[in-house]
């Protein structure tokens, strides 16, 4: 067995059997019945990203993931203020990592570094998303150590996770397409402006050792109905986060996308009330986007719209998934 493949190969492969086992000990038929396909397996662990740092990885699959040929995975970044776990929410129409896995993914949430579960460096003011790069690199590459699997694709959602998941567009070898969500490319709008304030500015760079607790969940949900939503949302993502993130708005001046170098093709999805792009904004990304790039308005939508109304995460997924499999 090839270097590349022999260490991955060996969990997921016991891992794959024991499923197999388990679904598999029910009475006999020709081939499983759909909801055994379809039965959503989350496990975590953490990913060795440095010396005495790690990832904190879950990942989620089901006997589609194992089987589908050619083999799929996907990487969900989400912005700089959550967990992995934003992506997860256990409601109907709005998990998505438990989608892709239906539909044959290996599909991957992360705790960023900093943040949760995994490493927490001891000045949070010097994490940024190069940080989150390096250590997603660190998972692609251990995805790609399965045998089946070549490249994955990538979903980034926010200024942050967009920018995490734009550092790979020059990368056509670990990465098969991007996904930017809620991208702010060349310009803000005038807008949010006021909210990147000296005074916001000074509240992150005053805080002990670099870490906030951001009290803005109320606002991010502020289009989202669904209480089930709200209310997963509020239990599990306040906490301590890292102020770099929030200080990149002055550290690290637009563009930090690179369209004009990318080598794979992406989609950028905007909320067409998204109060952060200036008009235009996206619009030029696509234009500049290297590899060729499809910009797709989600109507009525707003910053994150796949936590909104029922129907405007319905039509973000639709767009989404009809992009990474089509």
């Amino acid at each position: 067995m090839s270097t590349r493949s022999s260490h991955r190969f060996s969990w997921t492969a016991a891992a794959a059997a024991l499923l197999v086992a388990a679904l598999w000990a029910q009475p006999a038929a020709a081939t499983p019945p759909e909801h055994v396909l379809e039965r959503v397996f989350s496990f975590s662990y953490r990913l060795p990203v440095a010396s005495g740092q790690t990832l904190y990885v879950t990942e989620h699959l089901t006997i589609r993931s194992l089987f589908r040929e050619p083999a799929r995975a996907v990487i969900f970044l989400t912005g700089p203020t959550f967990r992995g776990d934003f992506w997860s929410i256990p409601v109907e129409g709005y998990d998505a990592p438990a989608m892709a896995a239906r539909r044959g993914f290996f599909a991957f949430t992360v705790d960023y570094i900093g943040v949760g579960e995994s490493y927490r460096p001891e000045d949070g003011s010097q994490v940024s998303y190069l940080t989150q790069a390096a250590a997603v690199r660190k998972l692609i590459d251990f995805v790609r150590l399965a045998p089946w699997i070549d490249s994955v694709d990538l979903v980034g959602e926010g200024a942050y996770g967009t920018a995490t998941a734009a550092a790979f567009a020059d990368d056509p070898e670990r990465v098969r397409s991007i996904t930017l969500s809620g991208v702010t490319y060349r310009n803000f709008s005038p807008l949010v402006l006021p909210f990147f304030s000296p005074e916001f500015e000074a509240f992150l760079r005053s805080r002990p050792n670099g870490y906030w607790e951001p009290d803005t969940f109320l606002q991010t949900l502020a289009f989202t109905p669904v209480q089930e939503v709200r209310d997963y949302v509020l239990a599990t993502q306040p906490g301590s986060y890292p102020t770099g993130p929030g200080l990149q708005f002055w550290d690290f001046p637009l563009p930090i996308v690179d369209a004009a170098g990318a080598a794979v093709p992406a989609l950028v999805l905007r909320g067409q009330l998204d109060p952060f792009p200036a008009p235009g904004d996206s619009e030029e990304l696509v234009a500049d986007w290297g590899a060729g790039a499809t910009l797709v308005v989600i109507a009525g939508g707003h910053h994150v719209p796949r936590i909104e109304a029922p129907e405007i995460a319905g039509r973000y997924f639709d767009e989404l998934f009809g992009f990474l499999d089509p």
